[in-house]
This record gives structure tokens, C-alpha cells and sequence, in this order.
């Protein structure tokens, strides 16, 4: 997978530069920087090649990640994994990604940066979860509590990371909402140019613990209308 994750500036200049493998060399991470991002080639294309190196970037408010490799790995995989990474980066800083961040974080962004991703695999990237042990400021954790540590450890470790053990409610209900939208657009001839229906299902749970819920749509009255065509059909 990842041989490097690397934070670089609008100059070109790298900012964070985590390298998980030593197959790709720093110099040929400057000559990335030279070549791509200091011409302000790189929002041109989000996976350049040079040296037999795949350098997979996108480009935020003027500030690139780019996740280096010289294998043949999931290239959306990666990209996924670098958007992520932005939006932990704007989870911690209050909304914010810019170098000026950035450079006054770096200590917090590397500790996440080996928390995320494992010789180059990627790991755990709930921010929620991530800020139960990975702090800022003068916020402490209770590491004396060895009750909280084991849910940490549990989610952490877990199939689950984004729903924490012991969550109780009063009443167990589940809210489901089906949201239709036609749109039609008409010519002014009365022509129907184009017509289309988009929906979306909408769903709230207050369901205590870790329940395995099943949910199905009742296709009856699709099947029933069906047969009814093909009946009047065949007559």
C-alpha cells in the first residue's frame, strides 16, 4: 500500500512527511514537489508518475496530500484514505485545514498519522473514536480507569468502532422516513424533455445495546400492479 504520507504548501514546501516503508526515497518526494506541486500541476490530475513512483494527491485550500507508492495498490483505496485525512484534520481544528494549522499541530497530525495507517495500510479513521485517546490542549483521560480503557480498547479493536457498549434508552423505537422527489422538466412545447424520481430513506434508531435489525420494503403492492398489466396484456 503506502510507502509515505506527505502535508505539502502551495510552494511546494513539505509541511508533514510520514514515511511508513523506505522504498520511496526522499528525493524523489522533492522532485514530486518541483515538478507537480510548485507548478501548480497538481490539480490537474490526482495520480502523477514519476521514476516508476505513483504519487496519488489531492489538493485542499492550498494543501496537498499525497500518499507515495511504488506497488500497484487500490488507487481509490488511497484517495478515500487522503480524504479522510482531511476530514479528521477539520474534526480536530474546529472546521479549519490550512498550514497555518497545520504547522502549529504537527505534533498532534504525526501522532494521528500512526494511528490511522500501519505499515502503509490504513486502520482506524472515526474521528470520534481517535479523540478518545488522542487529545489536545490540557484535556486528560482518566488513565486510571480501567473500565473506560476497555471500551476504548474494544472500539478501537472492534468490528464496530462508531457505536460504543453500554447505550440504553427508555423506549426502543426506530423512525424510518421514505423521501420522494419527482423532477420533470417540460419544453415550451409541452414536450417532456426529462423526467426522473429520486428517493432516499431516512432512519433514526433509539435501540438499546447491539441489536441485528433486519429491514425490508414490501414489494406487494409492485408485484400485484404487475401482474395486473401483464393480465390486461395478454386479454
Amino acid at each position: 500500500m503506502a510507502s509515505s504520507i506527505l502535508f505539502i504548501n502551495g510552494k511546494g514546501e513539505i509541511l508533514i512527511y510520514r514515511r511508513y516503508r523506505d522504498d520511496v526515497s526522499r528525493a524523489e518526494v522533492l522532485q514530486f514537489c518541483s515538478k507537480v506541486v510548485a507548478t501548480k500541476e497538481v490539480k490537474e490530475q490526482p495520480i502523477t508518475l514519476l521514476d516508476d513512483v505513483s504519487f496519488i494527491h489531492t489538493t485542499h485550500d492550498d494543501i496537498t496530500l499525497v500518499a507515495t507508492t511504488k506497488s500497484n495498490p487500490n488507487a481509490g483505496l488511497l484517495m478515500q484514505f487522503l480524504f479522510r485525512v482531511v476530514d479528521l484534520c477539520k474534526a480536530y481544528f474546529a472546521g479549519s485545514f490550512d498550514e497555518n494549522h497545520i504547522r502549529d499541530n504537527f505534533v498532534l497530525i504525526y501522532e494521528l498519522l500512526d494511528e490511522i495507517m500501519d505499515y502503509g495500510y490504513p486502520q482506524i479513521t472515526d474521528p470520534d473514536l481517535l479523540k478518545e485517546y488522542i487529545t489536545q490542549g490540557s484535556k486528560k483521560i482518566e488513565v486510571a480507569n480501567a473500565e473506560k480503557l476497555r471500551q476504548i480498547t474494544t472500539r478501537t479493536t472492534g468490528a464496530i468502532s462508531w457505536r460504543s457498549e453500554g447505550i440504553t434508552y427508555t423506549n426502543n423505537i426506530v423512525y424510518i422516513d421514505v423521501i420522494e422527489n419527482v423532477n420533470v422538466l417540460i419544453s415550451t412545447r409541452d414536450t417532456l424533455l426529462k423526467a426522473d424520481v429520486q428517493g432516499k430513506i431516512v432512519m433514526k434508531t433509539s435501540l438499546s445495546g447491539m441489536p441485528e435489525c433486519k429491514l425490508g420494503i414490501n414489494d406487494k403492492l409492485l408485484i400485484s400492479s404487475q401482474g395486473k398489466e401483464s393480465s390486461s396484456s395478454t386479454k
